[in-house]
């Protein structure tokens, strides 16, 4: 199964990524996606985000509290040379409808065209040509550290409880209760609204 993301951010080469990371003694990506929907521990009640993720959240501080690291993947074809920070995004399960700017806001968190700016610097040489791909350099108009991405990553499932899956959609429509994950959610609009959506698939998610 794949994962299909809607992201806003910039993209970065996978090379850059990786350094900037050494460089603050962080885990690099090696070229993979990490994980969205990875196994609670013991004690949890949400799963940890990658520690990529989580080295960029702190470093921007709380408004980059929504930041992602996200690789494409495709089954039998080679790593990808980018990957995407994303400050906001949407991950779509089977069909949704987006909303513009509301779902992808076009303001980036404090701090973030510095975070770009940083990865950027840690070119080589021999790697000029990366910073010339497709997406790197925004068209007239665009800003390169605030635009928008669809990205698949294959083996990767989509998350169905947070944090990685947006708190609207763990929120019942009929009463505003959020839980922690989309089938809690599910089985209270069953069980106090009379509402049964699982045997289908979901309209907007």
């Amino acid at each position: 199964m794949g994962l299909t993301t809607l992201l806003r951010g910039f993209k970065i080469p996978v090379a850059f990524l990786d350094r900037y990371l050494e460089n603050n003694h962080i885990t690099p990506t090696f070229g993979h996606s990490p994980i969205y929907n990875p196994p609670l521990w013991p004690g949890e009640s949400t799963p940890r985000i990658d520690g990529a993720s989580a080295f960029l959240r702190t470093r921007l501080g709380p408004g980059g509290a929504d930041t992602l690291v996200f690789v494409p993947q495709r089954q039998g074809v080679g790593k990808a040379t980018h990957a995407y920070v994303a400050f906001t995004y949407v991950m779509v399960y089977g069909q949704r409808r987006l909303k513009v700017p509301g779902d992808l806001p076009d303001t980036p968190p404090t701090g973030w065209k510095e975070l770009r700016e940083e990865m950027v610097e840690l070119v080589r040489e021999g790697e000029q040509g990366l910073l010339d791909a497709p997406g790197m350099v925004g068209e007239e108009g665009e800003d390169p550290v605030s635009m928008v991405f669809v990205v698949v990553t294959d083996e990767r499932e989509f998350p169905f409880r947070g944090p990685f899956m947006r708190e609207s959609d763990r929120t019942c429509g009929e009463c505003g209760v959020t839980f922690d994950s989309w089938a809690d959610c599910q089985t209270h609009c069953k069980e106090v609204h009379g509402i049964n959506i699982w045997a289908g698939l979901p309209d907007d998610l």
